[in-house]
């Protein structure tokens, strides 16, 4: 916390599985509750990132996503 207000890191620090969040928790309850919907991950304050590293953010998020939906026995 900074200053008394909530601040989501930097962009990269935001990829999923470097936070504090259990996702693997998170998605099994979605999951036993029949939670079919989408999950989106937002990566707050990179729009001054090149494409390239928002692509490295974003394919590090997506293959933790997978392996979290898989040790879950979602998709």
């Amino acid at each position: 916390m900074q200053g008394g207000v909530n601040r989501p890191g930097k962009p990269e620090d935001q990829a999923n599985g470097r936070g504090d969040i259990d996702l693997v928790g998170y998605i099994r309850v979605l999951h036993e509750r029949g939670y079919t919907g989408p999950l989106d991950l937002e990566i707050i304050g990179a729009k001054e990132y090149s494409v390239e590293q928002c692509c490295v953010i974003a394919a590090e998020s997506r293959g933790h996503m997978q392996a979290s939906l898989q040790a879950c026995g979602a998709r």
